[in-house]
């Protein structure tokens, strides 16, 4: 159904914002039958909708694209790189826009744990937390515009793996990527082990550790580090990630890549609602 004739959702993207996101999307591949034929933009627009709605594929509505060409084109982006890199490209742009440089001096790393459900794959018990699913590690930096924190990566695994196991496994995929980046913000998880050698010896900057204050027995917000649970928070926005649906760790770490990418879009180009002061789609 033709863009105007549907009328439009919230998640939908703005002329401004589709600017941004085409030359990542237009790629053409082969062998792809009818698919072709289909809105690049309109794929999008389902995607964001129900990662932000938390439908199921076979839910999408009936005036947006098939849902078999929706997760194709889902699929094709994750597996290829798509969604990591409009995501560092939009974080570049949103960091220009507030002055700074487009690459990241300081990353602030934590994780969180959520369940998952019967789809199966990789799960574990996170004993601290009592959560048996998935953990997710994030890194974001320290921006501050509409909402702190840019997530720049995330990597998801077993929730029964230590953090100081899982800080390398999301911070490894950042040698040779940052030449800006002297220090990592991290809480007392990440302390221990090895990773402190790691991240000195192999990305060349500092770990700094922060331990929660002597009889502490709830959370304390910390200087510069609360941006990263605030990040969490807001991520948490998009229901799809209300808890892991996904069958492979990696659909888990793009359906979190695009809540990023939505949250960057409406920073960098608001749409209709975020300019009158009320964003409906946060709600």
């Amino acid at each position: 159904m033709a863009r105007a004739a549907r009328g439009g959702y919230d998640t939908d993207l703005t002329e401004e914002q589709w600017a941004l996101v085409e030359p990542f999307v237009r790629a053409e591949y082969g062998g792809l039958g009818p698919y072709h034929r289909v809105s690049r933009r309109a794929v999008v627009d389902a995607i964001l909708y129900q990662n932000r709605t938390g439908c199921q594929w076979r839910l999408l509505p009936r005036d947006l694209p098939n849902w078999h060409t929706v997760r194709h084109y889902y699929d094709t982006w994750r597996a290829d790189g798509t969604w990591e890199a409009l995501n560092e490209a939009l974080n570049a742009l949103v960091r220009a826009q507030a002055g700074k440089d487009p690459a990241p001096s300081v990353l602030m790393v934590d994780s969180h744990s959520v369940k998952t459900t019967e789809m199966g794959g990789e799960v574990g018990v996170d004993g601290g937390k009592k959560v048996k699913g998935r953990k997710r590690q994030l890194a974001v930096d320290s921006t501050r515009t509409r909402v702190p924190g840019l997530l720049w990566r995330v990597r998801v695994h077993a929730a029964n793996v230590a953090d100081c196991v899982g800080g390398w496994l999301l911070l490894e995929g950042c040698v040779g990527r940052f030449g800006r980046l002297v220090q990592v913000l991290a809480d007392g998880a990440y302390g221990r082990g090895d990773l402190w050698e790691r991240v000195r010896d192999e990305l060349g900057c500092e770990l700094d550790v922060a331990e929660r204050p002597a009889g502490a027995t709830t959370f304390v917000a910390q200087r510069v580090r609360w941006i990263v649970e605030q990040s969490i928070a807001c991520l948490g926005r998009d229901r799809r990630l209300a808890k892991d649906y996904e069958y492979t760790t990696s659909s888990s770490e793009a359906r979190v890549l695009i809540a990023a990418i939505g949250r960057s879009l409406h920073r960098r180009a608001p749409g209709p609602a975020q300019r009158h002061g009320y964003d409906r789609s946060a709600a």
